[in-house]
C-alpha cells in the first residue's frame, strides 16, 4: 500500500514547458508498474510521456534525473 501511494504521487508530476505563446504542462510519466521480482524484490517500471522523451534523456544526460530519483527512492 505505501509502495503504491509513492509510486501514484510520483507519477503525478507534471512539467510545464514554455512556448512562444503560453505554456503546455505534460505528466511527466505516463504510466507506471510495479511488481515483485523472483527474489521478493519490487521492481517499477515507469513509462515517460511520449512529448517529454526528448526533455526527460537530455536531463538524464546531465544526471538530473539519476539525482531526483536517488532522493526519491529513499522516501
Amino acid at each position: 500500500e505505501q509502495l503504491n501511494r509513492y509510486v501514484k504521487n510520483f507519477i503525478q508530476n507534471a512539467v510545464s514547458l514554455k512556448t512562444e505563446r503560453g505554456w503546455k504542462n505534460r505528466p511527466l510519466f505516463s504510466g507506471a508498474d510495479f511488481e515483485k521480482n523472483d527474489n521478493g524484490e519490487w521492481e517499477v517500471r515507469l513509462r515517460c510521456h511520449p512529448d517529454l522523451e526528448d526533455a526527460f534523456f537530455a536531463l538524464a544526460d546531465s544526471g538530473y534525473q539519476r539525482y531526483y530519483l536517488k532522493y526519491t527512492l529513499s522516501l
